[in-house]
């Protein structure tokens, strides 16, 4: 399995804890809510503190867009607050590099629109 269709699996099976092996030295991450860099050890903690706001969240990956160092991945973002119970869907594009080498993931970047 790629390095990309393991991060989605990961992610949507709540194994966080195997995440930072898919990230190459230097990982940065942002998003559009989040557009500061953080390393991996910091995505991996943002991902936790949205797994427990959302305890049901996934990510429906629609397509995947090769390129020569990376994809783009058009995808779903849905879940269910705990303490509200409101539902949120974020259509995403996701910027994904693959350090060459490693086969890692080196960079991604994430926008959506934001929730109202």
């Amino acid at each position: 399995m790629d390095a990309v269709a393991a991060y989605f699996e990961r992610f949507n099976a709540k194994k966080l804890d195997q995440m930072a092996g898919l990230f190459g030295s230097g990982y940065t991450y942002a998003e559009t809510l989040f557009p500061e860099p953080q390393d991996a050890a910091g995505h991996v903690a943002h991902m936790q503190r949205i797994l427990e706001s959302y305890p049901n969240r996934q990510m429906q990956v629609r397509r995947r867009v090769p390129g020569a160092n990376g994809e783009m991945v058009e995808a779903v973002w849905s879940g269910t607050r705990t303490d509200s119970g409101t539902t949120m869907t974020l259509d995403c594009l996701i910027a994904v590099d693959i350090d060459p080498k490693s086969g890692r993931i080196s960079r991604m970047r994430i926008h959506y629109e934001p929730p109202v």
